[in-house]
């Protein structure tokens, strides 16, 4: 599996409410991406509180990791929350609130703008690329044969640098199974 992602404060600020984080369990990667609600100094503090407690959600099934951190941010500003796993043939993925996931090869609804908890599983083969993205990101590039030749890395930084939102904490995940 390639992946990378890229994570940046809003312009001007230096802290961001945005993060991913990365597990690796015995069967599969999961990844966790968050955007507090707001930005810079008022939401980085859920991403520290998230950090803080990352060993209660290992192991747990999606929708049960996405209820835990929901759970353990009642006291703070919030976040959108996605948590995906990948397996060698098979994504399985889970999100409440704003987070945009798009596919080359599957039919993907971004979910942006939808606040309930919503669930998807795809089988998964070497040509899949998933991106995932936090609202600082546009969803409006499109998936062709040309930029989908792109490494991971060069994939997450090419929607960086052409679809980022500069008043909005940003970031980007894109992984190749």
């Amino acid at each position: 599996m390639e992946y990378h992602y890229i994570s940046y404060p809003k312009e001007g600020e230096s802290l961001s409410g945005d993060a991913v984080f990365v597990l690796h369990e015995s069967q599969y990667t999961r990844f966790l991406i968050i955007d507090a609600l707001g930005d810079g100094k008022n939401a980085s503090p859920v991403i520290s509180q998230i950090e803080r407690n990352i060993k209660e959600i290992q192991g747990l099934p999606l929708v049960q990791t996405v209820n835990t951190i929901d759970a353990q941010l009642k006291d703070t500003c919030g976040a959108n929350i996605a948590v995906v796993d990948f397996y060698p043939l098979k994504m399985q993925y889970c999100c409440l609130g704003d987070m945009g996931i798009k596919s080359n090869s599957k039919s993907i609804i971004n979910v942006i703008g939808d606040q309930s908890v919503k669930t998807l599983e795809y089988e998964t083969d070497s040509k899949d690329v998933f991106i995932l993205h936090t609202k600082g990101i546009s969803g409006d590039f499109s998936l062709e044969e040309n930029i989908l030749e792109k490494s991971a890395d060069n994939l997450a930084n090419f929607i960086m640098d052409k679809h980022r939102n500069r008043i909005d904490d940003s970031t980007v995940l894109v992984v190749k199974p």
